[in-house]
């Protein structure tokens, strides 16, 4: 029992001198925060009294101090470090310091004092001094004593006699009791609790023990809770004191401002403020310091690495359990995007202010609402159906109807823009002085988000004009109609007599050509050795030009004949075609030595027929004009182009002067003698119509004894058919 007496004599007394420090401590605590905080409060109201050196002033500043009988003494050092006013003002210079302190606070044997800097725009202006007795710790001291010592006495002699009644029964609970306290106070686990073991004195002490445990429990939830919401606020949250320096720093404000808590918390706020805004916090600490609440304050701030950011603030005071205000939190936010998306939606307002300013400089614009009834016309719509505007709006469209339009059009186009879907067309209508004029009209519904029509805009371009002239072009189509219809009558005739004009050349040329060559021939071996040399030179050329003769009309008339022969087109197999002609001319007969290079040939669309004479003629000619080179070479290939295939034929034969290059494709057009090169000059005219009637182009590229290439090309099908589309 004796040593169960001991421990819960020292048990209570540890816990009752525990209890004592604790409440002097915080007292001590609370006094100086209480005593430093009147100074910043009275050095905030004296800059403009020490400035003015208004000592009345300022010292009725101070008498407002004799209402706490705590305070001993204070005064107001000017900035020479000389008092200049006093509290109590009759005291002597002796009961002050000779001169300003450091600011803070500092505690003596039996006084409180306080040093507070007077500051303005930056400049100290002079120092309070407050002095306090610790009267108020005296007067709590023996009432702690005397609680202590009762609550000593009172246990110490409880458990003498409750150990002596009950033993064992009550040591028991006390010793759960202090574990429980102990459990609590190591792991800081206040879910625990004392168990209850009567409902007599020690009950009730677990009860409140319990009682204190759950209020503790409470706050520091509800510490908890605020702290898990700063911790995970997506919203910058900083602390700071009433002269800017900065106390909490939450994540959100580190990635922010790009700065770690532990590198902010105790720099000025200043740091992250921009030059050109430092008089802003100056205005916000003030409003903070009158209790003012500041909300969506959007300014800019600057990040650790110099990077301008836009943010909106809302500051509060902080205050303690006294109600003095003594810090201030700052939530932060990031509006950078929202300030970008309002310049957007400001650059979008302007360009549609400036599409319906262009609008309305080039189009009519009428709108109507769901009835029809016109409620807003742009100056073009006035002008175009001078009307004015107050004559139009309220009114419907049958304003100007001008009757040209059936009953369906109308209804066809209700039915369109009622059902949600834009209209366009073309309408006829009536201006007020009787006139007509024409627009195409487009008219777009707008709906609400029902469904259900709101507006109706009409967007209209003046095409009167445009009527005029496509009636004026239908009027010329028909005179060209006929026109055309009578020149085809002509060319019809034209052709039965070409046709005709061929026919007797056929026959008709034909028969006294072969009677001369034949009689030429007849003679020249008959009766040659008795004709003279002359003689038989003459017959000679007789019977040479009869041969001549006929070979030119023999190519007249396929010349002839490309036009009325019709284009079959398909699928050519280029380089198959090519070998044809090739093993068909047989280059290397008559002991020749030609070296032909046939590179890639694609396929292309055309007549076979036809194409086969265009590589017939072109191939032959560079045989014939790389007679006498050593080697004798021809190239035959295809190069893409502009998106078409070039086909080309190139040699190195005695080429031509590309002066005359324009002559080259006209039928009996020729670069050499025929004494030098046979020929008619037929062949190449024949190319180029069939390659023009295959919707492609032929031209030649050459130098005086240095060879030549021909180039040719055949438009798709396609590509042609889309021509003659256009044309039509």
């Amino acid at each position: 029992m004796a040593v169960i007496l001991l421990t819960t004599s020292v048990a209570l007394i540890l816990s009752c001198i525990g209890f004592i420090s604790y409440e002097i401590f915080t007292l001590h605590k609370n006094m100086a925060r209480a005593l430093s905080t009147r100074a910043e409060i009275i050095a905030a109201n004296l800059p403009d009294e020490l400035a003015a050196r208004d000592q009345k002033n300022a010292t009725e500043i101070l008498n407002a101090l004799q209402k706490d009988p705590r305070m001993v003494s204070a005064c107001i050092y000017d900035r020479d470090g000389r008092i200049f006013a006093r509290y109590p003002a009759s005291a002597p210079d002796t009961l002050f310091p000779a001169s300003p302190g450091q600011p803070g606070y500092q505690f003596g044997t039996a006084f409180l004092s306080a040093f507070c800097p007077v500051v303005k725009d930056g400049r100290t202006l002079g120092t309070v001094y407050l002095k306090s007795n610790l009267s108020a710790l005296a007067e709590r001291f023996p009432g702690y004593a005397a609680l202590a010592a009762i609550i000593f006495a009172s246990s110490l002699l409880a458990a003498y006699l409750l150990s002596k009644i009950l033993g064992r029964q009550i040591s028991q609970p006390v010793h759960a009791l202090a574990e429980t306290a102990r459990v609590i106070s190591e792991h800081r686990d206040y879910s625990v609790r004392a168990t209850k073991h009567g409902n007599d004195e020690l009950g009730l002490l677990t009860d409140t023990f319990n009682e204190m445990v759950t209020r503790i429990q409470e706050q520091n939830q509800v510490l908890l809770r605020f702290a898990a919401i700063v911790e995970f606020s997506n919203d910058a949250i900083v602390g700071k004191t009433l002269d800017g320096t900065i106390t909490s720093w939450n994540p959100s404000a580190e990635k922010l401002f790009g700065c770690a808590a532990a590198e902010a918390i105790g720099k000025p706020v200043l740091t992250f403020i921009p030059p050109d805004r430092v008089h802003e916090e100056t205005e916000i600490l003030a409003r903070i310091a009158r209790g003012e609440n500041i909300e969506h304050f959007e300014t800019v701030r600057v990040r650790k690495d110099g990077k301008r950011i836009d943010v909106s603030e809302t500051i509060s005071p902080i205050k303690d359990s006294q109600g003095r205000i003594i810090g201030a939190s700052k939530i932060a936010r990031d509006i950078g995007e929202r300030i970008h998306a309002r310049q957007r939606l400001e650059t979008s307002l302007k360009e549609i202010t400036d599409l319906q300013a262009a609008l309305d400089e080039h189009a009519i614009v009428a709108i109507t609402d769901p009835q029809g009834k016109i409620t807003f016309v742009n100056d073009k719509f006035c002008a175009i159906s001078k009307y004015s505007r107050e004559e139009l709006l309220g009114q419907d469209h049958r304003l100007i109807n001008s009757g040209y339009h059936p009953k369906e059009f109308i209804r066809d186009l209700w039915t369109t823009i009622k059902h949600g879907k834009v209209w366009h067309g073309e309408m006829k209508n009536r201006a007020k002085d009787g006139s007509f004029y024409w627009v195409d009209t487009t008219i777009v519904p707008f709906l609400t988000a029902d469904g259900k029509s709101r507006q109706f805009v009409a967007i209209r371009a003046d095409i009167t004009q445009r009527k005029k002239v496509e009636s004026e072009i239908k009027q010329l189509n028909a005179e060209l109609e006929q026109r055309v219809a009578k020149r085809t009558a002509e060319l019809e005739a034209a052709n039965r007599e070409l046709e005709s004009f061929s026919y007797s050349v056929s026959h008709d040329l034909r028969a006294p050509l072969r009677a001369i060559s034949g009689f030429a021939a007849i003679v020249l071996e008959d009766y040659g050795p008795q004709l003279p040399e002359a003689g038989r030179q003459y017959l000679e050329r007789v019977r040479h030009g009869g041969q001549r003769m006929g070979e030119l009309i023999d190519d007249l008339l396929a010349f002839s004949r490309l036009s009325r022969q019709p284009l079959e087109r398909r699928q050519v197999d280029t380089a198959r075609l090519v070998q044809e002609v090739l093993t068909e001319l047989n280059p290397n007969a008559d002991n020749r030595q030609i070296e032909i290079r046939a590179g890639e040939l694609p396929s292309c669309q055309g007549d076979p027929a036809l194409l086969k004479q265009v590589w017939v003629n072109l191939l032959s000619n560079a045989v014939k004009y790389t007679r006498g080179r050593q080697p004798a070479v021809v190239d035959i290939g295809c190069e893409r182009k502009n998106g078409e295939d070039v086909y080309f034929v190139r040699d190195n034969g005695v080429g031509f002067d590309m002066q005359y290059a324009k002559k080259l494709f006209g039928v009996f057009q020729r670069l050499h003698r025929a004494d030098e090169f046979e020929g008619t000059g037929v062949g190449l005219a024949i190319v180029q119509r069939i390659v023009h009637r295959h919707g492609g182009r032929v031209w030649a590229e050459a130098e005086p004894d240095r060879g030549a290439t021909f180039y040719f090309t055949i438009e798709a099908e396609n590509k042609l058919e889309g021509k003659k589309h256009d044309r039509k």
